[in-house]
């Protein structure tokens, strides 16, 4: 039976033959919806704010009343 580190390993070295490997990328938060990556300016759909309704005066006004 393979260690841990050998399975592992061996599935990353998969994923790197098949260019399926993902890496980190450093992001920086601008404002609400934005965000920074390699120098671009973008909009960020991996957040449950990306239409930004969290600043919408009406879905305020109904958290404040609920």
């Amino acid at each position: 039976m393979r260690s841990l580190d050998e399975f592992a390993e061996a599935k990353l070295a998969a994923l790197e033959r098949s260019s399926l490997r993902r890496t980190l990328t450093d992001t920086t938060r601008v404002s609400g919806i934005r965000m920074r990556r390699h120098g671009r300016e973008l909009v960020s759909f991996c957040c449950n704010d990306y239409l930004n309704l969290t600043h919408h005066p009406a879905i305020k006004a109904a958290a404040i009343a609920g």
